[in-house]
């Protein structure tokens, strides 16, 4: 390998390892499973596609009855989709969202519903989470993580903010559904 050669690969090495930990300075640790985008950092760039794995009905335990989820595929740069808490009591509530391209990056935007469809936000709010970093098995959002357990099986982790500040982390273990 020639001087010249050997001065591009290190350089080369040193971006890598440059966009690497620029990269990494984008998010912070929110809870053992979920991140936080740093003020003035920018979402990881990604498409639609990245997150089509998604795509079908999801169901298991949490908040003490039956979630379920249900991921329309992508179509025109976004996935829709619905949640659902049932209990023994019936439905407890509803969200419905959206995870669509927005600024090179994927942003997952949810309204919540009491079991009789009243918003629990204002008409014009949402909840936004933007992707912040992003694996083939694994979709990192502000405070929320979806990660692939082969085929048939997803764990979501969410930061909960509790009303002395700080967050808890609820993980819920879905499998696919026919």
């Amino acid at each position: 390998m020639s001087v010249r050669s050997k001065t591009s690969f290190a350089m080369l090495v040193g971006l890598s390892i440059a966009l690497s930990v620029t990269v990494a300075l984008a998010q912070s640790p929110f809870t053992e499973h979920t991140v936080k985008l740093d003020d003035g950092a920018d979402p990881v760039a990604a498409n639609i596609e990245d997150a089509a794995w998604l795509t079908g009905r999801w169901a298991g335990p949490g908040f003490d009855g039956t979630v379920e989820e249900h991921w329309a595929e992508p179509a025109g740069g976004a996935m829709v989709g619905m949640f659902r808490l049932v209990s023994d009591d019936g439905p407890a509530f509803y969200e419905l969202f959206a995870l669509a391209e927005h600024d090179g990056g994927l942003i997952l935007r949810l309204k919540h519903f009491h079991a009789d469809m009243r918003g629990w936000e204002d008409r014009d709010q949402t909840v936004d989470f933007a992707l912040v970093a992003k694996t083939e098995n694994e979709l990192r959002f502000d405070g929320l993580t979806y990660r692939r357990e082969g085929t048939d099986a997803i764990t979501v982790f969410l930061a909960m903010h509790g009303k002395e500040g700080g967050a808890r982390e609820v993980t819920f273990r879905l499998t696919r559904l026919p």
